[in-house]
């Protein structure tokens, strides 16, 4: 006799999927959208949907291993647990428990993700890691310039005029995201994307801006240089709300246009066309966390920021 349980997808994505699983005598044998889940709507992903069989996989590891003279043999939970407990009391003794380095990143997005905080809290502190090996460059930028790395609501997209994909294929990556493109474009709002690559969310834009990889802290550039030259900038709002902007000026008056259409390879009209834009807002720009994988890649999100 099978069953339905509620569940969500423990893959590494921020959507973290509502899911129908069924269950049929102790086996998983379905994984389906939840179609009452109010952000995700029963959509989900052909990563998602696999999961049963990843689940039912033979090569599944469902035992730990100790690795012994250069194989790994199957060892019982409780061997597991008391050897690693008792290193881990052996090294707080005698170096102290900051000698441990906890390294955490992102798997899913589960509340018992967190669990481990909570356990080397009470551990007596440990060394952590700052940031993060996928886009710590791009969060402490977005500190430095706005204090926070927060996005807006996703519905708050509906009310841009123009919306730019940056770096970002969001068709393949942000399937529920992707929807609201679609439904923003119906409403009229204009898309324009940036990639050097003529991709899946390109198709569907009204402009398609190809650029040179890791040059986009240059592109960014030009188009404050334009919005400069053109009258275009909030004099108001960076007078009362910005530090800094005046030795941007100065930094943006050492380089040219055509050098930066050049180091781009996007042409100069298309930098003055996304000035234009910029200035006809309410304008969002959407990246992706590829730009901050280059050298420099902090300052290329500050540069797009």
């Amino acid at each position: 006799m099978s069953k339905i349980f509620q569940a969500a997808c423990p893959l590494n994505c921020w959507d973290s999927c509502g899911f129908n699983v069924t269950v049929e005598n102790n086996r998983v044998t379905k994984v389906e959208g939840d179609p009452t889940h109010p952000i995700t709507k029963g959509k989900i992903c052909g990563r998602g949907r696999m999961l049963e069989t990843k689940t039912n996989s033979s090569e599944r590891l469902q035992h730990p291993l100790k690795k012994v003279n250069g194989e790994f043999r199957q060892i019982s939970w409780q061997q597991a647990l008391d050897e690693i407990a008792e290193k881990l009391v052996e090294i707080k003794e005698v170096y102290g428990p900051a000698a441990v380095l906890h390294s955490h990143d992102y798997a899913n997005g589960g509340i018992l993700k967190n669990l481990d905080q909570r356990f080397f809290n009470c551990y007596g502190g440990v060394t952590e890691l700052y940031g993060s090996l996928c886009w710590g460059s791009g969060i402490e930028a977005q500190k430095w310039d706005f204090g926070n790395a927060c996005s807006h609501a996703p519905n708050d997209i509906f009310n841009s005029k123009h919306i730019i994909i940056w770096g970002r294929n969001v068709a393949r990556t942000n399937m529920h995201f992707y929807e609201k493109l679609l439904e923003a474009k119906k409403r009229g709002a204009s898309l324009h994307v940036i990639d050097p690559i003529f991709n899946a969310t390109a198709k569907i834009a009204d402009d398609h801006i190809t650029i040179k990889p890791g040059m986009d802290g240059f592109l960014a550039a030009g188009i404050i240089k334009e919005l400069i030259r053109l009258a275009l900038v909030d004099q108001e709002f960076i007078d009362y709300h910005s530090v800094g902007f005046a030795d941007l000026v100065k930094l943006l008056d050492s380089i040219s246009l055509e050098t930066i259409s050049e180091m781009t390879e996007v042409p100069a009209e298309a930098i003055t066309q996304l000035a234009q834009i910029y200035a006809d807002k309410p304008t969002s720009t959407y990246m992706g966390l590829g730009m901050q994988r280059y050298a420099n890649g902090g300052n290329t999100i500050r540069m797009i920021d």
